[in-house]
């Protein structure tokens, strides 16, 4: 069996808002058991490809949610990313018989899908950050988009939902931006946000 490794256990921990500290030896069980069923159950599949590739600009990207991107658009790429419906799946099952360790195991999917993105990008495009629709008052049907641009549904299995919500649900997208710094200072939704209401960031999670 695959072993997760420390920054994985106490990243998940952080997820569901325990600190390292304050984890008793029932948590970090829980933990270790949610991690070795993802890291079982995943299929991590990608896909990757430069704006300046592409036949034409994706037009979401004329949007004023994206203005701060613009001058970063030359060397940006698309990215995509999954880890297939496996984990969907063992969430689901989990919810049927264990909630509380469908919680822990939801949360450690996504942790370990970002930790696999963040790999992958360190290698692709090792100045790069990904900006995802849903960020700085943008929209997540932008989504459709990015996928389409990709071929990520016949190519990765991403599906998405009119709205934008991908399938499987443990996948991401967004715009691999070089040297690019998060700011709440443009966002069109600063004066509403939920996020800085609780003093944290929607990329910042």
């Amino acid at each position: 069996m695959l072993q997760p490794d420390i920054s994985l256990i106490n990243n998940t921990l952080r997820y569901i808002g325990c600190s390292d500290g304050q984890a008793d030896e029932q948590m970090l069980l829980a933990v270790r058991n949610a991690l070795d069923t993802v890291l079982t159950k995943a299929d991590f599949k990608y896909r990757y490809c430069k704006i300046a590739n592409l036949a034409d600009t994706p037009t979401f990207l004329e949007k004023e949610a994206y203005a701060s991107l613009r001058p970063f658009l030359n060397e940006a790429a698309l990215f995509a990313a999954t880890l297939g419906l496996g984990c969907d799946r063992a969430i689901q099952a989990a919810t049927k018989t264990d909630l509380s360790q469908a919680v822990v195991i939801n949360a450690a999917a996504n942790v370990f899908l970002e930790h696999l993105a963040n790999e992958k990008l360190k290698a692709l495009q090792p100045k790069g950050v990904l900006f995802c629709p849903g960020y700085s008052g943008s929209d997540i049907i932008d989504n459709k988009q990015i996928l389409n641009y990709l071929d990520a549904q016949k190519l990765i299995g991403i599906y998405t939902t009119e709205s934008g919500i991908m399938i499987p649900e443990k996948s991401l997208c967004g715009i691999v931006l070089n040297n690019y710094r998060f700011s709440c200072k443009n966002c069109l939704i600063q004066s509403k946000c939920d996020y800085i209401k609780k003093g944290t960031t929607c990329y910042n999670q």
